[in-house]
């Protein structure tokens, strides 16, 4: 159950385009950076790529749309797939998607996961054994069929373990002049830090785990990481980075330390924050704390490139200043045009004016940082407020004043 990634644009609605709260209104800039080119030594790898992994239409099952292949957060609901369930069309084992040769399933012992109602289980454990392994792990990390531990698998395979990361072929956004680049990354990753984990049990005493440096316990179920040469409790056997149990076994090993393939990955390359793929050019966008590939630095709502340009932070999504104008910039109560970014926003209750129309409604005179009253949606400094408005004495005429 896969996600293939992309940005959409997002659409707002025009009921929107007014808010009585004041926007945020920090202006930023986005810059290119040249990060430093790193060269990964290849040799035989001795591993397939898979050919039978699908980049057909996937679907949102919150609101029920197809979903494009290259497209990162849900085009109808705007949530990014990792925030509710995405379903595919087919079943991939860990092997499979991993590309490894050999699909593990013949080490099995007596039954196929499936049919004793998991969406996975260690290869190579009877029945009872492959419900101990379960029974130390958290319900939530228990793929039983049609349960919330099933999702949190699909979810986990998305997105511990990206297809445009393992295969060139799904890679949608990789310059020609840098796909020897990624041939050599993704080469020697399966070589030298890409691996599956076996579950097996302790044989021998005095045996520590590799992570939290327990004893573990002669006879219990282990996860053994080969590249790595450690045993592991099942409960500890996570990505260092994001704090995840490695779904399906699948680790890579980068300076003695075990990650998931994504933030192994990461360690080493530069991830585009729009398009979720690796950057192997040695020139990008470097903005709101994220990588970006050069021109996928785009408005949320325009889609059109930031990079280079002024744009505008709201809800931790970036606008040029021309769309951020136009859906959530104020209207101005004396002239009716957009107050813009590089105007003061003066308001007071609910109406908003440009700096310069702030005036009173009588007399013209500006009305920044001086008292004012209102009467009748207009406002009035205070001696034109006082004049038409105030009570008056009927015996000496003057003005009644608190």
């Amino acid at each position: 159950m896969v996600w293939d990634d992309g940005l959409s644009v997002r659409e707002v609605n025009e009921e929107k385009k007014k808010t009585a709260k004041f926007p945020s209104r920090e202006r930023n800039f986005a810059v290119r950076r040249r990060g430093p080119r790193r060269t990964v030594s290849v040799r035989e790898s001795g591993v397939s790529l898979c050919d039978n992994m699908s980049g057909d239409v996937n679907f949102c099952r919150s609101c029920c749309n197809p979903q494009p292949p290259t497209v990162k957060n849900c085009t109808s609901c705007k949530c990014p797939k990792e925030a509710h369930d995405v379903c595919h069309e087919e079943w991939v084992s860990v092997r499979a998607r991993l590309g490894l040769k050999g699909d593990g399933t013949n080490n099995y012992v007596g039954f196929e996961p499936r049919e004793r109602g998991l969406a996975w289980a260690p290869p190579g454990l009877p029945p009872n054994k492959v419900e101990e392994y379960f029974s130390m792990l958290p319900e939530i990390s228990v793929p039983r069929l049609g349960t919330q531990g099933e999702r949190h698998r699909d979810r986990q395979l998305s997105t511990q373990l990206p297809k445009q990361d393992l295969a060139r072929a799904y890679c949608r956004h990789l310059d020609p002049q840098h796909s020897a680049s990624a041939d050599d990354f993704m080469a020697a990753r399966n070589e030298i830090a890409l691996d599956i984990g076996t579950v097996q049990e302790v044989f021998e005493r005095n045996q520590e785990c590799g992570a939290c440096h327990e004893p573990l316990k002669y006879g219990s179920l282990v996860v053994m990481a080969s590249k790595r040469g450690q045993l592991y409790h099942p409960v500890c056997f996570k990505c260092t980075h994001c704090d995840e149990l490695l779904v399906d076994l699948a680790y890579c090993v980068h300076d003695d330390t075990l990650y998931c393939e994504r933030h192994y990955a990461e360690e080493l390359k530069p991830r585009c924050a729009a398009c979720d793929e690796l950057i192997f050019s040695g020139e990008y966008t470097k903005a709101m704390n994220k990588d970006w590939h050069s021109g996928h630095f785009c408005c949320w709502q325009c889609d059109e490139s930031l990079t280079g340009q002024r744009y505008v932070l709201r809800d931790e999504h970036p606008y040029c200043i021309k769309c951020y104008e136009s859906i959530f910039a104020n209207g101005c109560e004396e002239c009716n045009k957009i107050i813009g970014i590089d105007s003061k926003d003066l308001s007071y209750k609910d109406k908003h004016w440009h700096e310069a129309c702030f005036l009173c409604h009588k007399c013209r005179v500006s009305l920044v940082d001086k008292q004012f009253g209102s009467k009748v949606d207009k406002i009035y400094c205070g001696n034109c407020y006082d004049a038409q408005f105030a009570s008056r004495c009927d015996g000496c005429g003057e003005i009644f004043r608190a």
